[in-house]
């Protein structure tokens, strides 16, 4: 299994808790002031949330949630859905201070014997935090596909 960090989400992390700290200054939402990239995608908790994306290219891919977490909990699962390529999903939360901490590195081997696969981890200590899913796919001529779900704990 291939280790890696948590990908880029540093500068996007930081706008979004600028924007948390001090909304007067910051009028437009995060999402509207974020430089348009193919490779990011910004997502609202909701209690129930479903992602699907289909990678066609070498490229990476980083799912943020663009609010802190108001529960302490959440359910996980990933999802291989298609495709012949290795895909690695990398999670972490981020605090106030743009220190990212991994909590979660899993891999889903090459081929299509694994499709429909599910592994799922519970997140404990999110609150006041937002969650990066770096995902990097493994082969530049291949497709993956997958589907992220999340479950918020609530107390």
């Amino acid at each position: 299994m291939t280790t890696h960090n948590c990908g880029p989400v540093t500068a996007v992390a930081n706008e979004i808790w600028e924007h948390w700290d001090n909304p007067a200054q910051h009028k437009n939402t995060v999402t509207n002031n974020t430089p348009k990239r193919s490779d990011l995608q910004l997502i609202t908790p909701e209690t129930h949330l479903k992602t699907h994306h289909t990678l066609n290219h070498n490229d990476d891919h980083l799912i943020l949630l663009n609010t802190p977490l108001e529960y302490d909990a959440l359910v996980l699962s990933v999802t291989k859905q298609g495709g012949t390529a290795r895909g690695s999903f990398v999670v972490c939360k981020v605090d106030r201070n743009v220190q990212l901490t991994k909590l979660w590195d899993v891999e889903f081997a090459s081929g299509e014997r694994n499709i429909d696969k599910v592994m799922t981890r519970r997140l404990e200590g999110m609150k006041d935090h937002l969650l990066s899913v770096y995902v990097v796919k493994g082969s530049a001529s291949r497709v993956f596909s997958f589907e992220l779900a999340f479950e918020f704990v609530t107390p």
